[in-house]
């Protein structure tokens, strides 16, 4: 950090050590990437949910989530109020079955009803479980499907990858 922070540089993703950094996440997904550097994990959950769900959104997660038990709030003031919608199963992992209960013709029939806006994964979840690479494809059908965004919070991503004996681009 102190050697970026030397002399002058263009902002925002602009300066030549951002472009690196760049770089070297669309090597490793095999995709073009913008990295976002974020100085928390409750300040990079927030933004990025704040950034998928409308105000009038509801984000659906496992009961047992981090961002349901430790963020105290954060992803529903940051999203202007878009609600964590709690999803129950064993394993600490949302299931498809659940998800598309939730997602069911009694979901978002009225005026005033949250409307179904994304769904937040945690790799590895907060139970110290895996989901499994059928098991996210299962789950990426049902929200292309319904038009819900992904979000997938992995700050245990590089021990996941090699659990699962995937890269990052096939896990995602």
């Amino acid at each position: 950090m102190q050697e970026i922070n030397v002399g002058t540089a263009f902002t925002y993703g602009g300066d030549e050590s951002s472009r690196v950094i760049h770089l070297m996440y669309s090597e490793i997904f095999e995709k073009e990437a913008f990295v976002v550097i974020m100085p928390t994990a409750t300040f990079a959950n927030r933004s990025k949910l704040a950034g998928i769900s409308q105000s009038y959104g509801a984000i659906f997660c496992h009961q047992d989530a981090h961002i349901v038990n430790f963020m105290f709030g954060a992803s529903e003031f940051y999203t202007t109020g878009a609600l964590l919608v709690v999803v129950p199963r064993a394993h600490f992992q949302v299931g498809r079955e659940t998800l598309l209960g939730d997602l069911g013709p009694d979901r978002g029939g009225d005026l005033h009803d949250l409307k179904a806006s994304a769904l937040s994964l945690t790799q590895v979840t907060d139970g110290w479980t895996v989901y499994i690479l059928r098991e996210l494809a299962k789950l990426s059908r049902i929200t292309r499907n319904t038009g819900l965004k992904v979000y997938m919070d992995a700050p245990q991503i590089a021990n996941t990858m090699a659990y699962l004996g995937c890269s990052a681009s096939g896990m995602t």
